[in-house]
């Protein structure tokens, strides 16, 4: 039967193959399918005794975490709106089986009847070629929410880290939504809303979770362990963005966004880290050949809060060193930079992006955003400001990528002076510290957590 109805000539006309599809042939692959049935459905649907036609989920072959769906109509029900309704069930169940499926499917230029059902049913584009247009859909009862705060006090990387990942979630047409505390730090607050989150939310009392639908990304130092709010009971899934000074977390996912394999992890759950998983934002490109432009461009900045002066005291120091350079200082100060005809300032906040995507070098401390400009392949020196630094700041100097410059120390800074000049004065090092970065960083960490969530 099913053989009849794809070898049917109005089914192949619209098909990629037209061939006819032997019995010895179908007989092979109609076995082989059957014994896929629990992880890519094919169901046959009737309707008062009669088969009206199948629906079949095949696993992509293009399309990490994607199931293709192929509809397939009993030739003496075309025209009477069983497509419509197959497929509209068949999402129903496939979305009850697997929540995070992402669904993909084509249909010729020429078929209106499958490009009707399919936009009916809220597919989106997704590639278009001469004949045939790929469309996608997600379940969107599912919800991503990121739950992280920003202040004065604790700083703004909680609300970076995983932007990049919110950010690949939403190019699949899934719904994210922000909880926590931003208010604080006007830029922040300008980046999450941004981003394309379906809802922002202040406070955890007003959200209600769904375990069924629920996952819970988490980025935070402060959140007790023990909160109601994080109970793994209350989520489809808990993701936990992790390093050295993170709470012991209960999650299904941790994922360590640094530069060396992490071994905590809690009871239960799966871990990724290394380079290869940090989920740097959209907005960080590449840097395209700058180191060997006639005039060297730097930047200097302290963080997103830069609450022991950084950018001042290297303003000082740089205002000192003679060169044909010219530096970008991102601070909320301007009066407390130093003067000089070659520096330029900025507030902290978005600029630092384009203006990064462009520095050849690069001074700030070593955290999370010290990662960003190596992914640029910018040569950067950094220093050490606060505990949680200390990590990247010695072991990025062994990997060959960053050099240090200093510490704040006692209420004081000691920053390394002929280690800037160095920077500042050779092409040879930057050179070496970029190429160096090149080899080790890439951009696709936010795809790679995605595709490992989904697949969760």
């Amino acid at each position: 039967m099913v053989l009849a109805w794809r070898n049917h000539e109005a089914a192949r006309k619209y098909s990629k193959s037209k061939t006819a599809i032997t019995e010895e042939d179908h007989e092979n692959w109609f076995k082989s399918r059957l014994e896929l049935l629990d992880s890519q459905p094919f169901w046959i649907f009737t309707h008062e005794s009669n088969e009206v036609g199948y629906v079949r989920f095949d696993k992509s072959t293009e399309y990490l975490n994607s199931l293709e769906i192929s509809i397939c109509l009993n030739p003496k029900f075309y025209g009477k709106g069983y497509g419509q309704s197959i497929l509209n069930q068949s999402l129903s169940l496939i979305f009850a089986k697997f929540p995070l499926a992402r669904l993909i499917a084509s249909y010729n230029h020429q078929n209106i009847a499958s490009e009707k059902i399919f936009k009916s049913a809220a597919f989106k584009e997704v590639t278009r070629d001469e004949n045939f247009t790929t469309i996608a859909k997600v379940n969107e009862n599912v919800r991503f929410v990121m739950r992280a705060d920003a202040s004065l006090e604790i700083g703004t990387g909680h609300t970076q880290r995983s932007i990049g990942i919110i950010e690949e979630l939403i190019s699949l047409n899934y719904k994210a939504i922000f909880i926590g505390k931003i208010s604080e730090i006007s830029w922040v607050n300008k980046r999450i809303r941004s981003v394309g989150f379906y809802q922002i939310l202040e406070n955890e009392e007003d959200f209600v979770s769904n375990n069924q639908t629920d996952i819970l990304i988490l980025d935070s130092y402060t959140v007790h362990a023990t909160s109601p709010f994080i109970n793994q009971e209350k989520w489809k899934f808990v993701i936990t963005i992790i390093d050295g000074s993170t709470p012991e977390y209960l999650a299904d996912l941790q994922i360590h966004p640094g530069v060396s394999e992490f071994l905590n992890r809690a009871e239960g759950s799966r871990l990724l880290t290394g380079p290869r998983f940090i989920p740097f934002r959209k907005s960080i490109k590449k840097l395209m050949d700058a180191l060997n432009t006639a005039t060297l461009n730097v930047t200097v900045v302290g963080g997103g809060v830069d609450a022991v002066g950084f950018v001042e005291e290297m303003s000082r120091i740089v205002s000192e060193i003679p060169g044909d350079f010219k530096v970008s200082f991102f601070s909320d100060f301007p009066d407390k930079i130093a003067k000089d005809s070659r520096f330029k300032i900025f507030p902290i906040g978005d600029d630092l992006d384009e203006v990064g995507n462009k520095s050849d070098l690069v001074f700030l401390p070593s955290g999370s955003t010290s990662l960003e400009f190596l992914a640029r392949g910018c040569a950067v020196g950094i220093a050490c400001i606060y505990d949680n630094q200390k990590q990247y700041y010695q072991s990025l100097p062994e990997m060959g990528v960053a050099a240090q410059i200093g510490k704040y120390e006692g209420g004081k800074w000691d920053l390394k002076v002929n280690e800037i000049k160095n920077l500042l004065s050779s092409l040879e090092l930057r050179n070496e510290l970029s190429n160096k970065s090149n080899q080790i960083f890439d951009l696709q960490g936010a795809k790679r957590i995605v595709n490992e969530i989904l697949s969760i």
